[in-house]
């Protein structure tokens, strides 16, 4: 409404939930079994059980969360 230019390019498409390969939407991005596993051997993961999500993000990247991450900080969640 204001005009203004976003790079809002639309919204990543889950490729593993907890583990399971969602094959329809692997296939419906041009893309196979190879080149997944080749972007997660990318990114030293060896056993695909250890992946809570993989999500293509819109510039074709796989962002990947691991079940057992050590991140820096975690909140501290309060009422």
């Amino acid at each position: 409404d204001l005009g203004m230019q976003t790079c809002y390019q639309g919204l990543a498409s889950d490729i593993i939930k907890r583990g399971d390969v969602i094959d329809q939407n692997l296939r419906q991005n041009g893309l196979n079994f190879t080149w997944l596993y080749g972007e997660l051997a990318k990114q030293n993961i060896k056993n695909i059980n250890d992946v809570v999500l993989a999500s293509l993000q819109t510039d074709g990247t796989l962002y990947v969360d691991l079940k057992k991450d050590n991140p820096d900080y975690v909140q501290r969640v309060e009422d």
